[in-house]
């Protein structure tokens, strides 16, 4: 992890996304301490579910899945209480529009499918528009693989890119990215 996070530093990335979650993503908590050491701001992904969770490590944003059918608004203002800013993640107009009931401020639009691991930029570019009206930080998540899919997500409105696979497979690539 230290080496992916210095490279991620080298290659100009504003923040660094860490898994966290053991069982499926062969993730640890010790990969967040390892990335803080960065001084990036450093983002938790995992299936939060259970607000000790949050109690586990420090990171700066913290992933919430809104299809995980947590109380949000809870779990929002706990992500806050603790110093960090929650990263609400949707994938459909219908937890969109929950979601944008609540006073999330960051929001993850992923074009990644959690049951059929099936990816389609669509989604960001069909529900972008609802979030930009509505005022929040937008995030496009998963599916960026190049330099012509950022500037695709970018063009749909997003704020921001969550880059992942990619960029474990070749950390360079953030460069060519960034370069839009």
């Amino acid at each position: 992890m230290a080496g992916y996070a210095r490279l991620y530093v080298e290659n100009d990335a504003c923040a660094i996304s860490v898994l966290t979650e053991p069982t499926h993503f062969m993730g640890s908590l010790e990969n967040v301490r390892i990335a803080r050491e960065t001084g990036l701001p450093v983002l938790r992904k995992d299936f939060i579910f259970d607000e000790r969770q949050l109690h586990e490590v420090q990171a700066d944003m913290v992933l919430l899945i809104a299809s995980l059918d947590i109380d949000l608004v809870r779990f929002i203002d706990h992500v806050r209480s603790l110093g960090m800013e929650p990263l609400v993640e949707v994938h459909t107009r219908e937890e969109l529009e929950s979601v944008l009931k609540t006073d999330a401020k960051i929001l993850g639009i992923n074009n990644r499918n959690l049951k059929s691991l099936q990816v389609d930029l669509g989604t960001f570019e069909r529900l972008a528009p609802v979030a930009k009206d509505a005022g929040v930080f937008l995030v496009a998540e998963s599916g960026v693989h190049s330099k012509e899919d950022a500037k695709r997500m970018m063009e749909a409105g997003a704020d921001a890119l969550l880059v992942g696979t990619v960029l474990m497979e070749r950390p360079e690539r953030l460069r060519e990215i960034n370069r839009l």
